[in-house]
């Protein structure tokens, strides 16, 4: 077999959609790295892979560039669909992320956003990133025993043979048996001032005692995740608090954009559907009722009422034979039917943008649930910022590369982002984009004029935005086009450099190529 041949059934064998690097390739083949890197830059040119642009290369079957995030992780697509759960999903991963057992980390919320699903999300994710053990997931319910401290110690922290009658041997609580793993504590509040004292003794020296033990200590690394739905500041001990560095809030239903709370409606109906295995037909008008009633009890109650509309109307197809499963606004309750007589017109709008069919939205096993504000919003601006690239990239090997090119590019972007920005939800600390900005607006006197028009300072705060989005967005090789550039506009890539160190320093990333020559194309407009 040749040896090219061998280097392209092994990544089909390995690639899992998240590249695969020349290095591994080398030692799983035991085969010169040079060759090996020689083979898959051959494999590139002929279309058969894909390489990213960032550090280390690696090489993809598919396209990395497409915007699909089903090999993604549950928390990476949870924060696809639903960008107000972003800031928490990262602050999840760094509780998980941390050396070198994690940090400790509490969940505030109203009931039903969904803290025990998190909990779960975030196991799942440290579990992906050690595949070679299992880490162990421990639940337990504080309410359960709020009132019995030494019922709840011995649950927790075990017991000594003999503390108690029936005592016969001594027994693992729950920090034991989650050692190496997480154990998550829901309704935390509902923990007496004495088993806060005791739990954050445990997390301050990794240690604890059985309950009835006098010396004898036993280590644990499990990872402590708790959970709320009340003021922490009335409900848990100020000493408690201090132990949990991380604190991470879930919005409310309410709190919510009406993309997600669509999300989340055509989510559940596919879920009912694969459970009966049938498609489910759902009006105009009952779609409109869950996407505007008021719902104290969020995602939790959403989820129950749309079982139980489902259920209703699958009860009716059952006794009268009918041909589907349908749900009729008529079908559920008054109270969600209760803002009907209202105009609902931003309802009503982002209804319109999906296709029905006879007054009906159509779900089942086949339904592909998208995040309608990413892609009336970021996927816009990404696409367009790849067809800025792109353009420039053509014009080069057209030899129609000049200033005009990189002006004309630059405003159709502009322009995309310009539209965008009423509805634009920033990612990222505003803070840093502030010192960014304190920088640039002093390098000359025509950056100063162009951060202090404020669609010009908005254009560029939500293109520093979304920086990480962009990493492997295009599989394009731009150091041909930055040495042209860099030849032709010296100037330029001169005031694009101070551009670069000052984006480097505050974000803390090394710009790819691409993000280089997209500020050379920046520094022209300015310029001109």
């Amino acid at each position: 077999m040749k040896r090219i041949k061998l280097i392209y059934d092994t990544i089909k064998k390995l690639d899992n959609a998240t590249g695969i690097t020349t290095k591994k390739i080398s030692d799983y083949l035991n085969l010169e790295r040079s060759n090996v890197s020689k083979d898959l830059n051959l494999l590139v040119k002929d279309n058969l892979l894909y390489k990213n642009n960032s550090r280390p290369v690696k090489y993809f079957l598919n396209n990395p560039n497409n915007l699909d995030i089903s090999t993604n992780s549950s928390m990476d697509q949870l924060s696809y669909f639903y960008p107000s759960l972003t800031h928490a999903l990262k602050l999840s991963k760094t509780a998980i992320l941390y050396p070198p057992n994690g940090m400790n980390c509490l969940i505030i919320g109203d009931t039903g956003v969904g803290k025990s699903m998190l909990a779960s999300l975030m196991h799942e994710y440290a579990s992906s990133l050690n595949t070679t053990k299992d880490i162990p997931f421990l639940h337990f319910n504080c309410s359960d025993y709020s009132n019995n401290v030494q019922l709840l110690s011995s649950h927790l922290f075990g017991v000594k043979k003999g503390t108690f009658t029936g005592a016969t041997k001594d027994k693992s609580g729950l920090i034991e048996q989650a050692d190496g793993g997480i154990l998550f504590l829901d309704e935390i509040h509902n923990l007496p001032s004495e088993g806060q004292e005791m739990l954050f003794i445990f997390m301050d020296t990794g240690y604890f005692k059985r309950f009835g033990e006098v010396s004898h200590k036993i280590k644990s690394s499990a990872r402590i995740i708790c959970a709320t739905n009340k003021d922490i500041n009335t409900s848990l001990l100020d000493t408690f608090i201090r132990r949990i560095p991380i604190k991470i809030y879930l919005p409310s239903l309410n709190e919510r954009s009406l993309e997600e709370r669509l999300v989340l409606i055509e989510s559940f109906l596919k879920q009912e559907s694969q459970k009966l295995n049938k498609p489910i037909l759902i009006s105009y008008n009952s779609i409109l009722c869950f996407l505007s009633y008021d719902c104290p009890y969020n995602i939790g109650q959403l989820k129950n009422d749309i079982t139980l509309a489902v259920a209703n109307a699958y009860s009716d197809y059952l006794i009268n034979n009918k041909k589907q499963v349908k749900i009729n606004s008529l079908d559920l309750p008054d109270n969600l039917q209760s803002k009907l007589s209202q105009p609902l017109l931003s309802e009503k709008n982002l209804l319109n943008c999906l296709n029905n069919l006879n007054g009906y939205f159509i779900y089942d096993n086949n339904t592909k649930i998208t995040n309608h504000s990413f892609l009336k919003y970021k996927q816009s601006i990404l696409n367009s910022f790849k067809d800025l690239i792109t353009n420039i990239n053509n014009s080069l090997k057209n030899k129609h590369l000049n200033n005009s090119t990189l002006v004309d590019s630059f405003n159709d972007y502009l322009i995309t982002i310009k539209n965008n920005i009423p509805n634009y939800h920033y990612n990222l600390n505003n803070s840093a984009y502030e010192s960014l900005y304190e920088n640039l607006i002093n390098i000359n006197e025509r950056t100063k004029t162009f951060f202090t028009d404020d669609i010009l300072n908005n254009f560029f705060h939500i293109h520093i935005d979304l920086i990480y989005e962009r990493i492997n967005l295009i599989n394009i090789n731009c150091t041909p086009i930055i040495n042209k550039l860099k030849k032709l506009y010296p100037d330029y890539y001169s005031l694009t450099l101070k551009f670069k160190y000052n984006i480097e320093e505050i974000y803390n990333v090394n710009l790819s190529d691409i993000e280089i020559l997209f500020l050379i194309v920046l520094v022209a407009y300015i310029s001109n």
